[in-house]
């Protein structure tokens, strides 16, 4: 990644998810088609579940058919079009259909007009398993069922908003406590510092530029120390009470490995720094300025990440 992109956190209730309002029922008795006919629906407000049961649930509902007067409808297909619809689409089987009626549980939700091969549904905020049915109608009956299933995805509509161009390549972000300030891990320009106060405008406001690659930082609890892990220097240390003048205070390296990740105890008086071939390094942070190691681990393939 070479921008920072900062991402809205609005959730919403998705993809495949159970849609439709009983306020249609009373609306589903007639429909007048585009030649100004009347079309007598003659099918109740639920779909009988032995129509479901008896419908022969196989892929080959979703394949290509000859269209035929009342052909089945296929290619049933959900599509998320905003945060509480979606879009019910199929392929139309049908050479003198006059309309499709849509059932989702059973129960109607929609009626879609002869040739139409999409119609949107409101979708209820609920976690279970919804099954879509339609079939074609006429005058003279109506076809064969085609159903598909789909649930809520609580899954969030992620927008980007605004990014800020660090120069470089980003590598890592860390939030200050109160998500206002982001500390960029960035691969030439060392920890960038982002007023993201307001996520559609981040300022730079700061930054330190370390020799080699940052490609992460973890805080103090005060928010008064940043520790970085910089590639081949290891443990840098910086005073970043000022964001405006940041200054190194300590660092460590044992010569062996590169730094690639860091993380802190919950005291913050221990740093977990893994350091590429050396493994896992545990160093004392409870002084800043004199960083000690006090074990390690090696592992046979190195270290570059911690959980």
């Amino acid at each position: 990644m070479k921008n920072l992109v900062l991402l809205s956190s609005a959730l919403s209730l998705l993809l495949l998810s159970g849609c439709g309002s009983s306020s249609h029922k009373n609306t589903l008795a007639t429909l007048s088609t585009d030649e100004g006919e009347t079309v007598i629906v003659n099918t109740p407000g639920t779909l009988a579940s032995k129509d479901i049961q008896d419908k022969n649930q196989t892929d080959e509902k979703n394949q290509t058919i000859t269209q035929t007067p009342l052909g089945t409808p296929s290619d049933l297909k959900i599509e998320t079009i905003s945060k509480n619809t979606i879009l019910l689409s199929w392929q139309d089987n049908s050479s003198a259909e006059k309309a499709f009626c849509i059932y989702k549980d059973g129960e109607h939700v929609a009626t879609a007009k002869k040739d139409q091969t999409s119609i949107e549904i409101a979708c209820i905020n609920d976690e279970e398993i919804h099954t879509f049915t339609i079939k074609a109608i006429n005058d003279e009956g109506e076809s064969d069922i085609a159903m598909i299933e789909g649930k809520i995805n609580k899954l969030s509509l992620i927008e980007k908003i605004a990014s800020y161009d660090t120069k470089d390549y980003s590598e890592d972000v860390t939030l200050s406590k109160d998500d206002s300030i982001a500390f960029v891990s960035d691969e030439s320009n060392g920890v960038v510092v982002l007023d993201v106060s307001v996520p559609q405008n981040p300022k730079m406001i700061g930054s330190y530029s370390t020799d080699k690659i940052s490609y992460s930082t973890a805080l103090s609890n005060d928010g008064k120390i940043a520790y970085v892990a910089d590639d081949e220097d290891g443990l840098t240390v910086l005073d970043i009470n000022d964001l405006s003048d940041i200054k190194k205070v300590g660092s460590y390296y044992n010569g062996n490995g590169d730094a690639f990740d860091i993380a802190l105890s919950n005291d913050g008086s221990t740093a977990y720094l893994a350091n590429g071939a050396d493994g896992l390094n545990i160093i004392d942070v409870s002084n800043p300025s004199e960083p000690k190691l006090i074990g390690k681990y090696k592992t046979k393939a190195g270290s570059d990440e911690l959980a």
